[in-house]
């Protein structure tokens, strides 16, 4: 991305594309090696996929256990390179949005 438009050609992320299942609110870390995204309509739940350096593919998606909690309205909209601090946007269907914060110890 390069002053706010997009450079280059698109390519799906096919780990993101499980047939028959809504899938949405993607992050990137900024190291481009850990993507979240949400899976699921009625009680989605948080993936995430991640691989070793930006250049390589990304490996399977698998469910944050830490994040079962995470309710029907919640969306990620932020995560720490050190996976160790998460915003969570819930939309509770009012003007205003909520932000809440999920923190993890650093290994």
């Amino acid at each position: 991305v390069t002053g706010g438009a997009f450079t280059g050609t698109k390519v799906l992320i096919t780990v993101t594309d499980e047939n028959g299942t809504d899938e949405f609110a993607p992050v990137v870390t900024s190291s481009q090696t850990n993507l979240y995204f949400m899976r699921g309509e009625n009680a989605p739940r948080v993936f995430v996929s991640r691989r070793a350096t930006k250049n390589e593919n990304w490996g399977a998606p698998v469910e944050e256990p830490a994040l079962k909690a995470a309710k029907t309205n919640d969306s990620i909209s932020w995560v720490s390179d050190d996976d160790c601090v998460m915003y969570l946007t819930k939309d509770e269907g009012t003007v205003d949005l909520l932000t809440y914060m999920a923190t993890r110890p650093k290994n």
